[in-house]
């Protein structure tokens, strides 16, 4: 899976921490330890924002299927009258992941409630914000309404990790690495073991590092 940031930016921040300072017999070793920490820092980030993998480095292939009920959309076209906004409600949906780099494809299950799904005919009438993952259908696109009845597949995230994101990382693990400095733990720990710290304290976990990622947190609908 994606590292969100680099060794050399970490060792950079550290410049002033070599490998002896911290109890390992070669850089090499070091050079691991700090991957793991990267490792397992990035996945923090992925659970903490609500975001798939992949998400934040090239985009997240995502397979969601909603019921075929549209959601409320006010302001899509904001000079209509309040009969054509019930309509273009009718016909609006918004995806579980955004923004939205690309939609591999669209379908509405032809077969009756109980039945196996019959993905028919893609459904191509359609128009999409990117930024929001909304979704509003042509006027000649109809929609049965049942259980996990419309398909979208679709890939949604960054092409590069944003900064914010990568600084976030970087942050941690500096942060695990000077905690274990202060408390005095053994830095020779053979790559594979596992690790002695926790990310989630709040001196590694630091609300520096919340600020950084709290605009690409995935929010609770």
């Amino acid at each position: 899976m994606t590292k969100y940031c680099t060794i050399g930016n970490v060792k950079e921040t550290l410049s002033d921490i070599t490998y002896e300072n911290l109890g390992f017999d070669e850089e090499s070793e070091f050079d691991r330890f700090i991957s793991r920490l990267i490792d397992r820092a990035s996945r923090m980030i992925d659970r903490w924002c609500r975001r798939p993998s992949d998400y934040f480095n090239g985009g997240a292939s995502i397979t969601e299927c909603h019921n075929g009920k549209a959601c409320p959309s006010e302001g899509v076209y904001p000079h209509t009258d309040r009969s054509d906004k019930a309509e273009i409600t009718r016909r609006t949906y918004r995806l579980g992941q955004f923004p939205v780099l690309s939609v591999a494809s669209v379908h509405n299950n032809a077969s009756g409630i109980g039945e196996t799904p019959s993905w028919g005919s893609a459904i191509t009438a359609y128009t999409l914000d990117n930024e929001t993952g909304e979704i509003v259908f042509g006027w000649n696109v109809n929609i049965n309404v049942s259980v996990k009845n419309l398909r979208f597949i679709y890939v949604a995230g960054y092409d590069d990790v944003p900064d914010e994101v990568e600084w976030a990382c970087e942050e941690m693990v500096v942060n695990a690495i000077k905690k274990m400095m202060q408390d005095g733990v053994n830095m020779r720990i053979k790559f594979g073991r596992p690790m002695p710290i926790g990310l989630k304290t709040a001196d590694v976990f630091t609300d520096s590092v919340k600020e950084l990622l709290n605009p690409y947190r995935k929010v609770r609908l």
